[in-house]
């Protein structure tokens, strides 16, 4: 069976204008932007002069949306159900945790890249396998948490995330980490509900990227393409 790829667009991001960081933000109005905030209320931003921003004024239903058109694809396409994957980067790696959050029952993992750490709790009740590739350098969505764009999400660290996500899996508490390969940290948890994994990929020292074979034309450590691709293949849910 061949795989089919389906790449949304979420909506044109609209500033306020009295929104706090207003200025800071101001070269990425209308650009596209999934609201990973999901439907529980997600309070406000706080950028880094004390300013706010309620956050609902972001009111776009992006997890309603991705729902629909998967059933739509669901109904039309020959898609196995079982095998529905949800990857991106930074905005799109908080969507994709979202997704996953609420709409598990669809999604058999996840593989969000440099932003696991940016939506909030998740209110779901499925298992989910989870793949996160996040450098420690990233200055956008911050490793350490509370931090995108300079606003203060008060969103908590990746490595405090994964843990969560664990406990959500039902995996055992204690990760494995393995440091065999040079700058690359591979934490995975086992024991989880219905086959599931856990695993968070750190890259010493990188920054808000998408990590390629090579970079610079320079070998890269990981091409994140095949992780992803790999962790996919062996997460499909019978």
């Amino acid at each position: 069976m061949r795989p089919v790829v389906v790449t949304p667009q979420g909506a044109p991001l609209s500033v306020p204008a009295d929104a706090a960081g207003v200025s800071g933000s101001a070269g990425f109005e209308g650009g596209s932007f999934w609201n990973f905030f999901g439907s529980g209320d997600p309070g406000t931003l706080t950028d880094r002069g004390g300013a706010t921003l309620p956050i609902p004024r972001l009111e776009t239903d992006d997890v309603g949306f991705i729902d629909r058109l998967l059933g739509t694809m669901l109904d039309e396409y020959c898609v196995d159900s079982g095998r529905v994957f949800a990857t991106g980067m930074s905005n799109g790696a908080g969507m994709s945790t979202t997704l996953g959050c609420e709409l598990g029952g669809r999604f058999a993992a996840i593989a969000p890249v440099a932003g696991v750490n940016l939506s909030g709790a998740c209110p779901g009740d499925d298992p989910v396998s989870v793949l996160a590739i996040h450098g420690d350098a990233d200055a956008i969505a911050t490793y350490g948490g509370n931090n995108l764009l300079g606003f203060q999400l008060g969103n908590p660290s990746v490595p405090d995330r994964m843990a969560a996500w664990a406990a959500y899996d039902g995996c055992d508490v204690e990760p494995t980490i393995d440091r065999s390969t040079p700058g690359l940290a591979v934490t995975s948890w086992s024991g989880c509900d219905d086959g599931t994994d856990v695993e968070l990929w750190t890259l010493a020292a990188w920054g808000h990227r998408w990590p390629r074979a090579t970079e610079a034309g320079q070998p890269g450590v990981i091409d994140a393409t095949d992780a992803v691709l790999d962790f996919f293949n062996d997460h499909g849910r019978s």
